[in-house]
């Protein structure tokens, strides 16, 4: 009898692999009655010869004048600059900007970001990262933030407007 409810319940669960209707088992975490589901994004692309991956991407419309929307310790900013990973998910905020720009200084890409919060200003604040090398501007514990006139002097060009 063991045997045979053995063979009914190898059927079925491999019946559930094939099929993909597997659910999802898990116990909440500590606080909370019942587990959490995120929708989750990514976007991955090339600048400037680096791959560039953009993970935990919370929403946006993804178009190029629209921003996205991030969770602080969840998404991030990859690149991935001859062989070695670089993460920038520090120069994110609430809503964030990623574009790949040509400059006279050669590939760049800005990363933009603002808080939505009450006691938030509505300029983004930039990062500026050589695809080349994986360098950024400003540095990640820097005083002072990069606005769109910083952006445009220091790459040479109009490349950001607030």
């Amino acid at each position: 009898m063991k045997l045979f409810a053995a063979l009914i319940l190898w059927s079925v669960s491999a019946y559930a692999v094939a099929d993909n209707n597997l659910p999802i088992e898990l116990t909440p975490l500590p606080g909370q009655s019942s587990v959490t589901i995120g929708k989750d994004m990514s976007a991955y692309g090339r600048c400037g010869g680096a791959d560039v991956a953009i993970v935990g991407i919370v929403e946006g419309p993804f178009t190029n004048a629209d921003t996205f929307s991030a969770e602080p310790d969840t998404t991030d900013v990859r690149v991935k600059v001859q062989g070695k990973d670089h993460s920038y998910g520090y120069a994110l905020s609430d809503m964030n900007i990623v574009r790949c720009v040509t400059t006279p200084k050669g590939p760049r890409l800005l990363v933009g970001s603002v808080c939505s919060g009450s006691s938030c200003t509505d300029a983004l604040h930039y990062h500026i990262i050589n695809p080349s090398n994986g360098s950024v501007f400003p540095r990640e514990k820097a005083t002072k933030d990069c606005d769109s006139d910083c952006v445009n002097k220091t790459l040479g060009g109009q490349f950001a407007t607030d």
